[in-house]
């Protein structure tokens, strides 16, 4: 873009006369040379009409004419898109056919807040205050009637022009000091933020010191020994409260200044005080003189150090006067300790640390152990004690050298002669004796029978806690397990709803036919809980074992990592065996998962099926299988496979050669319990660097499989008026669907306090009961009751997850109830409707 089309002030003019868009572009563009006679005429024409006037022709224009309103507001609009908006805008008021130049205002400063307006009429029909409403701010509003003179024009679009540059070369400089106060505003923050910075820095570091000098006093006072800190001629600097306590003073300023040598007095042996080499120096016996006057034994040691750049001398003063007399106490007292030691009903015996070596023993402890004198006094303790009390005693011995530890109460088990074990409480006192030696003074009490009593103790409560937790894990099972069935009931139930109303939609029913497949199969798994939460044996039935394997490996291809390929050899598929299918499936899945986990990212994880023919018994490690038909499971890995040492345990609960996280250790021993409660067996072969492989024979029994059936067509359906109750809506809406499908009316509840309140208001209106067992604030059974009183020969048909249980309590009642294991498949729900309304008859019914 050249520096004229910079600096020429855009121009737009709407009006629908050509006439005066002409005129305009004769006013307002730049003259090009070919019109400069039509221009000079137009100049001189102006002269004849208007005298002489100003020669110039006005600012540079840019100029845009167009005759429609719509246009125009769409070239505002395109303009101030590429940030080059027009400066004054030409509207004329009436434009037919299209919207009005009213209209256009509006729009225009909608679209440019900035644009200078000028309304442009021939009749005055137009309130200047109703386009100053539609278009403001008025100051950007201009209004004036046609005819106009050119020069006038000129002016006006000079005029605007300038007042339009203007405005934006304000709000450019406004921008501009907003933007560089902003900047100065933000410097200013940031040195003043450094500023509190740094006044917070030196008020907490001015803190921190106050607190360590308070510190350091807290823990001068605090300390038990006196501390006395002298300049390097001897002068008194400071005292901690114990050394004023040792010296009978009430303050500090009693002492400070004063020599040394006033408070504790020179010793025999050695100079006080210690000349101020580095390190400390030896300790030694003094007397320090207290107020009163009389001389106090103290133990004293110094340390030369600097503080706060002085050297000066840190003294610990430790009263002696107790251990003095506790020396005097000892030596009188040592006969008849010598005494006392023979006669005493415990083990008793001295240790000396700096020789490790036995100084004493009494009657009872060679009783203990079962050797003479002679020979314990000359045992180490390494033959004394067994491995792991010895390590308890070296460490112990560490601490005690290190001066950690003047006392300590153990158990200890140590060696006897004859080689068993016994246990010993142990308190021991560390003193030196008279001859600088560190010695153990040590009682020992025979505890052997306590241990084992707590040991059995112990045993017996773990198996309890065990007991406890599985009860308590049955109990979760048993909960989780009701929960699961309703979810199951309602996708079994809304997936034969589905498969009955898809007709010959073969693709979407083959789909569902795999969900329904695997909601009965989750239903079986489901059974096994609720069998294991009652404690009861898992429900056996002919089954395809090769159903459940290749349903397993389906489950697991999309569960083990990409880099293990699993080959998979299923021969003899119509061998049936007597067994849960949950428990295969859960064999299956746990012998599998610990070939995986064998094998980490890679390896090869073979399945093989077939069916074998025992002509006489074989003997495996761990059981041994009779003659006749087995279906022989093979799971085999080429993993590191399992240590000889470790093969004979594996099965064993809790055994686990993972690490803490890799597993619980009872995979297996569930897989073997699975299968010996199958009257099978397995077994296993390995070797290190071999890979694994585990062998499971499951007995054939020559009985037809009871494999899943899909919902018949043909159901049993009727008429009657059948009453729902269950407090899951879910469920409720799946009976309302399957009820109705089998031609029944139904009246549902999801409360069963509303459902009795139905029923007592009109009890002759329901055929039959369909209730759920399991519901707030009244159960099943409790509505029956209820139901019954009213309507003795109602028929019924309860649904419940707890089949057996209900049963027993019914049978106790006398009650002729249909009951409905959960999840219920269509046709057992039909079958179950149909028989308790044919069983009872109407006339029973009406009762």
């Amino acid at each position: 873009m050249n520096d004229s089309a910079e600096k020429a002030v855009r121009v737009l003019v709407v009006d629908d006369e050509p006439a005066i868009l002409a005129a305009f572009g004769e006013v307002l563009r730049p003259k090009t040379a070919s019109a400069e006679g039509a221009a000079q005429r137009m100049r001189d024409l102006e002269r004849t009409l208007f005298g002489d006037g100003e020669s110039e022709t006005g600012p540079l224009v840019e100029l845009t004419a167009l005759n429609q309103a719509e246009p125009a507001v769409e070239a505002v609009a395109q303009a101030v898109a590429q940030g080059r908006p027009f400066a004054v805008a030409f509207v004329d008021v009436r434009m037919p056919p299209g919207p009005d130049g009213v209209w256009a205002v509006k729009e225009m400063r909608a679209r440019d807040q900035a644009l200078e307006i000028v309304v442009m009429t021939a009749y005055s029909d137009v309130p200047p205050g109703r386009i100053a409403q539609m278009a403001p701010p008025p100051s950007k509003l201009l209004y004036m009637q046609k005819p106009f003179h050119a020069h006038e024009l000129r002016q006006l679009v000079a005029s605007l022009s300038d007042k339009w540059r203007s405005q934006r070369e304000l709000e450019r400089t406004q921008r501009e000091l907003e933007r560089r106060v902003e900047e100065r505003t933000a410097q200013l923050a940031q040195a003043n933020a450094s500023l509190r910075e740094e006044i917070e820095r030196r008020r907490a570091n001015q803190a921190e010191l106050a607190r360590s000098e308070q510190n350091l006093r807290l823990i001068l006072d605090c300390l038990p020994v006196g501390l006395m800190i002298t300049d390097s001629a001897g002068k008194v600097l400071r005292v901690n409260a114990a050394a004023l306590k040792l010296s009978g003073h009430a303050h500090e300023n009693d002492l400070l200044g004063r020599h040394c040598r006033e408070i504790i007095a020179e010793h025999e042996q050695s100079p006080w005080p210690p000349s101020a080499e580095p390190g400390p120096s030896q300790p030694c016996e003094s007397t320090l003189m207290r107020l009163s006057g009389e001389g106090l034994p103290v133990l004293v040691s110094a340390i030369a150090l600097k503080l706060d750049g002085q050297d000066v001398l840190l003294q610990a003063i430790a009263d002696l006067s107790e251990r003095k007399n506790w020396e005097r106490a000892l030596n009188e007292s040592e006969a008849r300790y010598r005494q006392l030691v023979e006669f005493a009903p415990a083990g008793i015996y001295e240790f000396d640390f700096s020789a490790s070596r036995f100084l004493s023993v009494n009657e009872v402890m060679l009783e203990y152990t079962g050797y003479d004198r002679d020979e314990f006094l000359a045992l180490r303790p390494e033959k004394l004690l067994t491995p792991e009390s010895l390590r308890d005693y070296l460490g112990q011995q560490k601490q005690l050298l290190a001066g950690d530890i003047s006392s300590q109460t153990n158990e200890y088990q140590f060696y006897t002669k004859s080689g068993r074990t016994m246990w010993a409480l142990v308190n021991a006192n560390f003193v030196f004796d008279g001859q600088g030696r560190l010695v153990g003074r040590v009682v020992a009490n025979d505890i052997t029978a306590r241990k084992q009593a707590e040991q059995d103790k112990v045993l017996m409560e773990s198996r309890i806690r065990q007991a406890q937790k599985m009860e308590a894990l049955g109990s979760l099972a048993g909960g989780v397990a009701h929960d699961f069935n309703n979810i199951l009931n309602a996708v079994i139930g809304f997936t034969e709803l589905a498969l009955r109303e898809l007709g010959e939609q073969e693709t979407p029913k083959a789909y569902l036919k795999h969900v329904l497949q695997a909601g009965r199969r989750a239903s079986e798994l489901v059974r096994q809980i609720l069998t294991f939460s009652r404690g009861g044996e898992p429900e056996k039935k002919p089954i395809h074992v090769a159903i459940v394997v290749k349903e397993v490996l389906k489950l697991l291809r999309a569960s083990l990592p990409a880099g293990i390929e699993i080959k998979q050899n299923i021969q003899n598929a119509d061998e049936v065996v007597l067994a849960d299918p949950s428990q295969i499936h859960q064999v299956m899945m746990n012998l599998c998962a610990n070939a995986a986990q064998a094998m980490g990212e890679s390896g090869l994880l073979t399945v093989e099926l077939r069916k074998v023919t025992l002509g006489r018994p074989l003997e495996l490690d761990m059981a041994s299988l009779p003659p006749g038909p087995y279906v022989q499971l093979v799971v085999a890995d080429n993993g590191p496979g399992v240590e000889p040492a470790h093969i004979g345990r594996i099965f064993e609960p809790y055994f686990s050669t993972k690490s803490a996280s890799g597993g619980t250790g009872l995979g297996l021993a569930v897989v073997h319990g699975i299968v010996k409660g199958l009257d099978g067996a397995i077994d296993v072969k390995s070797a290190p660097g071999a890979g694994c492989q585990f062998r499971v024979f499951l007995p054939i029994p020559g009985l037809a499989a009871d494999d899943d059936q899909e919902t018949p067509n043909h159901l049993p359906m009727g008429h009657e008026t059948i009453l729902l109750v269950d407090d899951e809506p879910e469920l409720v809406r799946l009976g309302l669907g399957v009820l109705e499908v089998l031609g029944y009316r139904v009246e549902s509840a999801t409360d069963p306090e509303e459902a009795l309140r139905m029923f007592l208001a009109e009890p002759a209106r329901y055929d039959l009961l369909l209730t759920d067992q399991t519901m707030p604030k009244m159960t099943g059974l409790e509505l029956i009751e209820r139901v019954r009183a009213r309507r003795g020969g109602l028929p019924v048909v309860l649904c419940t997850g707890y089949g057996e249980q209900v049963a027993r309590i019914l049978a106790q009642r006398g009650e002729n109830v249909r009951l409905a294991q959960k999840p219920v498949l269509m046709a057992e729900l039909a079958q179950a409707v149909r028989l308790a309304l044919d069983e009872t008859g109407p006339e029973r019914r009406e009762q």
